[in-house]
């Protein structure tokens, strides 16, 4: 899986990837912003910009040549009080395939997050996506998917889970599996197991969130959490179906609490099973604070409004190299 994420990168960046040409209607305070985020994907060529009463943007024909010309694949939204002719001639060329977006629409798009900033219940409840509240198939298609994979790596990786809890049990002291309440699928609360990679202690005395250089994880354990060894017994969780090979992080319940009551939306993360890796861990680095609890849950909503088996795959490419690069925590 790895090796296919490198080779078809390579490939997909030599052969098939072409810069693109965006135009910008309109001006306020989210241009800088909108002007940051085209540099930032590296995928435009060339960026124009047209006030919302430039003479082009009436008349149709210009408007046309203007896109034709200039070969816009794209165009960005900005101002929102434009004219209707205007709005008919931006109808009209997105009928012929050019995309329309707006900001938050940019913003999800090229950051492959939802803007915490735009969203309320009212947007939830009309958007596009989140097709997983009401897909049947596609979860039982996800679940199936599910308990081939845990079985299958479960038999593989047998020898690494016994040497791994002889380790544990000669290292420290304290029981080889480490369980603790985590918070899944409907709020409903699951035992999570992993196996131990720290020594025991007195949660009262220590910070919830486990730092890089704690001095709790022992020195097997550091080599888990970077390889995910640590986390094979949660092929378990998988197969009981109290978790799935993909979705967002299963949060210990005494944090997801803390989080609901300060963080709005963050129930939505627990729309769809949490998972052994998910979109939020292969873009976002270990996070151990309320505010990048935040910046994760952008990524978690976007998983969960955009969930298909060709994101599943995507981020199971991406764990693989988070895997094999030694990134994990």
């Amino acid at each position: 899986m790895f090796l296919y994420q490198v080779l078809s990168n390579k490939f997909l960046k030599t052969h098939l990837t072409q810069e693109k040409s965006i135009l910008i209607i309109g001006e306020n305070e989210k241009k800088p912003e909108a002007l940051k985020l085209i540099e930032e994907s590296k995928d435009y060529k060339e960026t124009y910009h047209l006030v919302k009463n430039d003479p082009s943007l009436s008349d149709e024909e210009s408007f046309m040549n203007f896109i034709r010309g200039e070969k816009i694949q794209e165009i960005l939204v900005l101002d929102k009080d434009l004219e209707k002719r205007v709005v008919t001639n931006i109808l009209n060329v997105k009928v012929v395939g050019v995309k329309i977006y707006n900001y938050y629409e940019f913003f999800e798009y090229i950051r492959g997050q939802l803007h915490l900033e735009e969203l309320d219940e009212k947007k939830l409840l009309f958007d596009h996506g989140f097709d997983v509240y009401h897909n049947q198939f596609q979860k039982q298609l996800k679940r199936t998917v599910d308990i081939i994979l845990a079985v299958s790596v479960a038999i593989a990786v047998a020898p690494v889970v016994v040497i791994a809890a002889i380790i544990v049990r000669l290292e420290s002291k304290g029981p080889i599996l480490f369980k603790q309440d985590r918070m899944g699928e409907g709020n409903k609360v699951f035992k999570m197991i992993k196996f131990r990679s720290m020594k025991l202690h007195d949660e009262n005395a220590y910070s919830k969130y486990a730092g890089k250089t704690d001095s709790r994880i022992t020195n097997f354990g550091k080599i888990m959490r970077k390889t995910r060894i640590d986390e094979l017994p949660q092929l378990w969780n998988v197969i009981k179906g109290e978790m799935s090979f993909v979705g967002p992080r299963a949060e210990w319940v005494k944090l997801a609490n803390e989080y609901e009551k300060n963080i709005s939306f963050f129930p939505l993360r627990h729309t769809v099973r949490p998972g052994l890796t998910g979109w939020a861990q292969v873009n976002y680095p270990y996070g151990a604070s309320e505010d990048d609890m935040k910046k994760k849950l952008m990524y978690d909503l976007y998983y969960v409004k955009h969930q298909t088996a060709g994101i599943d795959l995507v981020i199971l490419l991406k764990t693989a190299s988070v895997v094999f690069l030694g990134k994990g925590q």
